[in-house]
């Protein structure tokens, strides 16, 4: 394995979660998850490959804004608007700003 990959593969608990009210869930249930997205403001995916982009419609349909980029395949079904932003794959600063490409 890789070094870079290590991190993909950490504990929860040992992952660096620095931002004010960020926390790492782990599994939870469809009950969970629909709670979840319904509380919270932003969905983030900054995904460099995605098959289908199930989450952010879920999230989007409990009324998330989406950040994403065009990897995750969400562009075929969601178009970018005030509450889609599509964002360069890897590009930390426009991720933290959810900035229009």
């Amino acid at each position: 394995m890789a070094p870079q990959d290590e991190f993909l593969v950490a504990p929860l608990d040992s992952l660096p979660l620095d931002a004010p009210g960020a926390r790492a869930m782990g599994r939870v249930s469809n009950d969970a998850l629909r709670a979840l997205y319904q509380t919270s403001d932003v969905f983030l995916l900054p995904t460099l490959e995605e098959g289908m982009a199930l989450a952010p419609m879920e999230a989007a349909a409990c009324g998330c804004a989406i950040v994403t980029t065009a990897a995750s395949g969400v562009t075929d079904i969601l178009e970018p608007d005030k509450s889609v932003w599509i964002v360069p794959p890897r590009d930390v600063k426009a991720i933290a700003v959810g900035e229009h490409p």
